[in-house]
């Protein structure tokens, strides 16, 4: 029986912002050991704002305070991308990389577009990736 152990860590994958920890063993599966954070399933998530008819008139008292909310959870890795959908500047799409609709949900709730009324209704749909979602297969070499 093999128990040799391959660990990766903080591998980076530019499509998740930030860095995931690998650990493998072999005919095991996954080792955690006491120090490492809990390895867990993340998802995509959708989160569709409808926004108001205005909105482009009136964001701009906003507008800072907003990308404030929305980068500091790219940072933390949550946020993967986001904007507004262009021709009618009617909507706006986040997506998201969690273990945790509900972490969504508070970004949603906490956003100041929302708050203060920019936003008439929003909701978090999972979403399905079937393609862009595999490690760059260079970074496996």
């Amino acid at each position: 029986m093999q128990t040799a152990r391959k660990v990766c860590a903080a591998h980076h994958n530019p499509f998740n912002a930030g860095l995931r920890q690998i650990a493998v063993e072999i005919n095991t599966g996954f080792a955690v050991q006491e120090n490492w954070p809990k390895l867990t399933a993340m998802g995509y998530f959708a989160l569709i704002y409808e926004v108001v008819e205005d909105y482009l008139a009136r964001r701009g008292a906003y507008r800072d305070d907003h990308l404030r909310h929305a980068r500091e959870a790219y940072n933390r890795g949550e946020l993967l991308l986001g904007g507004a959908f262009a021709n009618p500047a009617d909507k706006a799409l986040l997506v998201f990389r969690v273990a945790d609709p509900s972490i969504v949900e508070s970004f949603a709730r906490n956003d100041p577009y929302v708050v203060n009324g920019l936003v008439k209704r929003w909701e978090v749909r999972p979403w399905t990736v079937v393609i862009g979602n595999a490690p760059d297969p260079a970074s496996s070499k």
